[in-house]
């Protein structure tokens, strides 16, 4: 049984999948009820979503270097790229071979993109289960994390030998996800001076069986969300058709300052100076000793 937190999280994804009732009038066709899921929830950040039904959410996470952030924000909400299905290949030229990173964008490591994890593909294994993702060495490496299968998640092991959760995959029937603890994020993003993108579709239906032409009969306007730092596409067809397209960029948030102590407040009977002190702070600063000058 999954954890509260995601359950929860899974039940509000399941309230803005495409109610074809309810969307009888272009107010409902446009509502961005379903930013919600760009939130920090519980500690927690969602860095991959794939739901099954038609229309829903897809979002896919790559790490973007910080000293070319504001190239990708020009160029969106428009994006262009595929999902990696492995880090290196074997280019052939002729009688000439040589490897190549996949997602090396024609420059040095610290100026290109990177994924957050790979699509595979094998055979091998039992029916169903062929097509799984293979976290990007990169992201495990840096923070010392391994595979539990017994959690399904990528954990560290604790002082106590338990083994705690970084990155949880989770499989329903409705959805494909993957959060990552926010604090995890953080501590990845400010190691590799990368900005979190993740890009996104989300889709909406007014029928289950939907016979579109997308000649003419579609519109866009780009919209810019300043709550989620994201950028996106709005385009309709035909008031049957609505999707959401673009990416959200996601900064590693600074570390919270240690709170001030907070000392206990008695009466003191000082009987030295012969005053009665009331709500006296029990801060070391406040007392003399004979040993410290």
């Amino acid at each position: 049984m999954l954890e509260r937190v995601f359950e929860e999280f899974i039940q509000k994804i399941e309230k803005v999948l495409n109610p074809y009732d309810e969307l009888s009038d272009k107010k409902t066709m446009h509502s961005r009820n379903w930013e919600f899921i760009f939130s920090n929830f519980d500690g927690w950040v969602v860095l991959y979503a794939s739901t099954h039904k038609l229309g829903g959410y897809w979002i896919y996470p790559k790490l973007h270097p910080k000293n070319r952030i504001d190239s990708l924000e020009e160029q969106l909400p428009d994006y262009d790229f595929s999902q990696d299905l492995a880090a290196y290949g074997v280019v052939t030229n002729g009688k000439e071979n040589w490897i190549e990173p996949f997602w090396e964008e024609f420059g040095s490591f610290k100026n290109s993109e990177i994924p957050f994890f790979f699509h595979r593909q094998h055979y091998g294994y039992p029916k169903g289960k062929e097509n799984y993702r293979e976290m990007n060495q990169l992201v495990t490496h840096l923070l010392d994390l391994h595979y539990s299968s017994a959690k399904n998640a990528y954990c560290r092991m604790n002082s106590l030998g338990e083994e705690i959760e970084k990155i949880k995959i989770i499989k329903r029937n409705i959805a494909n996800l993957i959060f990552i603890r926010r604090q995890t994020l953080d501590k990845l993003l400010y190691l590799g001076g990368w900005v979190l993108v993740r890009y996104f579709s989300y889709a909406r239906y007014k029928t289950n069986h939907p016979s579109l032409t997308f000649s003419n009969s579609y519109s866009s306007e780009n919209f810019v969300s300043e709550e989620y730092k994201m950028k996106y596409k709005i385009t309709t067809c035909k008031d049957e058709y609505i999707e959401f397209s673009g990416a959200q960029l996601e900064y590693p948030q600074p570390s919270k300052e240690k709170e001030e102590k907070k000392y206990a407040e008695f009466t003191v009977l000082d009987f030295k100076n012969k005053k009665i002190l009331k709500d006296y702070s029990l801060a070391p600063h406040n007392f003399a000793n004979y040993l410290v000058t």
